[in-house]
Order: C-alpha cells, then structure tokens, then sequence
C-alpha cells in the first residue's frame, strides 16, 4: 500500500480493513499494545483492546509515528469515535 494524500477511512473502508489484517499493521500494533503495558490509556482496562488512528496523516508510516496511535479498550474507542462524530457535526 502506497500512501495517499488526504486519506479517508470512511471513503475506503474496504481498503482500511483489508490493511487491518495486514502483517504490517499486526506489527505496529503488537508495538503500541507493548508500548501502553496492555492497557487502554483512557481508563486502565486491559481487555478488549484497540489501537486508535489520532489522525490519518501517517498512514502506511505508522511504524515511524507510532506517538500517533494509542490504545484504547473497545468501550473507549467507540466513545472517543462518537464525541469526534459530534464534533465534526457541531464544527460545520
């Protein structure tokens, strides 16, 4: 995958699921998970973890970017997707 300007999750979701199974990502990810002790950032909880995209600027270098990536337990991240959903919503 080569990077693209501008890039868009919501545009491309096949695209973006497909890379979530990539060995490149799985890499990065196993990094960050590492890096945060196995545990959401937000609250502390340590089981059903995700790493959250703080923005798409780096996508396809996340291995060089990893401060732009967190974890997040699944509650946490579909709040935080939720207040950025409201947001966006209020900024327009």
């Amino acid at each position: 995958m080569t990077p693209k300007s501008g890039y868009s999750k919501k545009k491309n979701k096949n695209e973006y699921r497909i890379f979530l199974k990539s060995s490149y990502w799985k890499r990065v990810r196993k990094k960050v998970l590492q890096r945060d002790n196995y545990t959401c950032t937000r609250c502390g909880y340590k089981n059903n973890l995700q790493v959250h995209h703080l923005s798409y600027e780096h996508h396809n270098y996340e291995h060089m970017h990893l401060d732009d990536l967190v974890t997040l337990c699944r509650k946490c991240h579909e709040l935080l997707h939720k207040i950025e959903s409201y947001a966006k919503k209020v900024n327009k």
